[in-house]
């Protein structure tokens, strides 16, 4: 019960503020969305869901220990650190939900339920937009009176490594 509260709340808190995290300019939509239009197939389209999910949950993990860092009270970093599992929990349940709708609803759950070819990106996506919305989150209100945040994401690292560009 305790973890549905705590899911439900960061779905309101993530829902406020998807409104805003969907204009902030950052470097990891910037390169993505650029590359998502080169992208015609369905494993070119995974393989950028895979990537985009990767990015954003290192800088996720790196706006954590930024904020973590500022902290020197065990207290205090098991809080930091019960608001990154609340995270993860939300975002695992998001690309679950989204895996769902792409499964055959007349089918029962199970192994041999099947699904749409595109659900694997798509649950990533799901997936990468919790933990965009939590990094842009903790930017906003927790780092950014630290003089502005630097992102870890370097576009070439990311989208270059599997031989996309």
């Amino acid at each position: 019960m305790k973890k549905l509260a705590i899911c439900s709340l960061l779905c309101f808190l993530f829902c406020g503020s998807a409104f805003a995290a969907e204009k902030v300019a950052n470097p990891i939509d910037e390169a993505f969305a650029r590359y998502y239009e080169k992208a015609l197939s369905t494993p070119e389209v995974r393989g950028m869901a895979e990537r985009e999910l990767s990015a954003w949950q290192e800088e996720f993990a790196n706006a954590v220990a930024l904020l973590r860092a500022g902290y020197k009270f065990a207290e205090d970093k098991n809080r930091v650190d019960n608001y990154v599992n609340a995270c993860q929990a939300y975002a695992k349940a998001a690309g679950e939900l989204e895996w769902l709708e792409w499964s055959d609803k007349d089918q029962a759950p199970g192994k041999e339920r099947t699904f749409g070819t595109g659900a694997p990106a798509a649950m990533m996506m799901a997936e990468s937009r919790v933990y965009k919305f939590a990094t842009l989150d903790l930017i906003r209100i927790y780092l950014i009176e630290n003089a502005s945040y630097q992102y870890i994401f370097k576009e070439n690292s990311k989208l270059h490594k599997a031989g996309q560009a």
